[in-house]
């Protein structure tokens, strides 16, 4: 397999499917009652949540939960837990809260041509940067795993819908590997196998599309795809890869070491990672701001610095904003846009309207900001899907919530070739409940 996205052999759980799936890790990390329903929901049935390490259980886990992630991957391989379709893609269709479908494609991706690095110019890029100490957790599940799940959205740009919607048309004719309702309201999910011929059609398809997006970023370093969800553990994967690389590399080098060498087959496999493939261009990708709550802070303070540093101004009603990258439809002439802050705190809420200069992102400069102010105040700062939830958690003393304005995802690609990786926790995709849950597996 020498492809940049392209089939590969399905796991899927033979029962209770809706037992097995469980949302994006990274999620509800403020809302450990969230958990403890999956967890309650799920007792002793196969799940990936037991293959899994929630965020909010990070700080607290220790070796026996490591060791007990590898056990249940093994259990679930060798009792019969998970049925096997070799050579395929996924088409899905996720029915979200809102009633709309968004569509993808599962498939695997070669890490050979995704670098999560700071200047990476490979066709496969971070939509965010990467924060590297949040690697070490992921890779050490990783690292151990004898199955891969993912939560991983990658987006492509396909504005001729050519790659992922035709198969919208083929569902009676292609076979159905699932149809439920996800726990915790996550909505309904339907999955079809895509092979044999079809699967030859979508990588001529694919072949059709890498010409198309090389022609339009002639001059430049190209992208075909950028992680839209789940950039830290897709770099894991890519660290796990770069690490079995460099012990097959030492043990070649050094004879009688003792260096463990990966064998062919566990390296092949490590070399790709399962991913969600979905199109930028739908209706149902909604981008939506990923909001910030501080805890543990002086809340007048906070925001009397917030004003003085951002020359920020009180005001009644909605302000103009410019849009999530900087390109506002009214750029004055002096070069500059506005763009709009929603606080809230236990006092109620107001917006403030802060200058920016045109293509200044406006959550780097709020991210900036918070960033010096916590460098030399007392503060915790977390990062929340959903303006609700915000409302919610900034009411209790002591906690400020900011609103960040909305994002135009078409600039999205523009950005990433003319600037890089956006800052962390600009954007989601979606609400939390809306994330992409873990479901479909493969071998490692």
């Amino acid at each position: 397999m020498n492809r940049l996205f392209d089939s590969f052999d399905v796991l899927l759980p033979r029962t209770q499917a809706d037992k097995w799936a469980v949302i994006a890790c990274d999620q509800f990390t403020s809302e450990p009652e969230y958990w403890d329903g999956v967890k309650e929901l799920v007792g002793d049935a196969p799940s990936a949540y037991h293959c899994i390490l929630p965020e909010v259980e990070l700080t607290e886990a220790g070796d026996d939960r490591y060791a007990g992630i590898r056990r249940s991957m093994s259990k679930y391989l060798d009792d019969g837990s998970l049925a096997g379709y070799p050579d395929g893609f996924v088409y899905v269709e996720r029915t979200l809260e809102d009633g709309s479908v968004r569509q993808g494609l599962v498939g695997v991706i070669d890490l050979e041509a995704f670098d999560y690095h700071a200047g990476s110019v490979s066709l496969i890029r971070p939509t965010e940067r990467t924060v590297e100490e949040r690697i070490p957790a992921r890779l050490r599940i990783r690292s151990n795993a004898l199955i891969e799940l993912s939560h991983v959205l990658l987006l492509c740009d396909d504005d001729e819908f050519s790659l992922i919607e035709p198969f919208a048309g083929e569902k009676s004719s292609l076979t159905c590997l699932y149809d439920f309702d996800l726990m915790q309201g996550g909505g309904h999910i339907a999955g079809w196998l895509v092979n044999g011929e079809r699967a030859g059609r979508l990588r001529a398809a694919l072949d059709s599309y890498y010409s198309r997006k090389a022609a339009e970023m002639a001059g430049t370093d190209p992208i075909y795809f950028a992680v839209g969800d789940g950039n830290h553990s897709l770099a894991a994967a890519k660290a796990n890869y770069e690490r079995l690389k460099a012990l097959r590399a030492e043990s070649e080098q050094t004879v009688g070491s003792g260096t463990v060498r990966p064998d062919d087959a566990a390296l092949a496999r490590a070399r790709y990672a399962m991913v969600e493939l979905v199109n930028i261009r739908s209706e149902s990708m909604v981008f939506e701001p990923i909001h910030r709550i501080l805890t543990g802070v002086d809340t007048n303070d906070l925001l009397g610095f917030l004003r003085r540093g951002l020359g920020a101004e009180a005001k009644e009603a909605d302000c103009r904003t410019a849009d999530g990258f900087g390109h506002g439809d009214s750029a004055a002439a002096q070069g500059a846009d506005t763009f709009c802050l929603g606080v809230c705190t236990c006092e109620g809420e107001q917006t403030l309207e802060i200058p920016a200069r045109r293509g200044d992102l406006p959550v780097m400069l709020i991210q900036n900001a918070l960033d010096s102010y916590l460098g030399s105040h007392p503060g915790d700062i977390d990062y929340i899907h959903g303006a609700d939830t915000v409302r919610h958690l900034a009411c209790r003393p002591g906690a400020v919530g900011l609103l960040l304005p909305d994002i135009d995802k078409a600039g999205l690609f523009r950005w990433i070739a003319a600037n890089g990786p956006l800052p962390r926790k600009t954007f989601s995709l979606g609400h939390a409940r809306e994330k992409r849950y873990y479901l479909e597996a493969r071998r490692l």
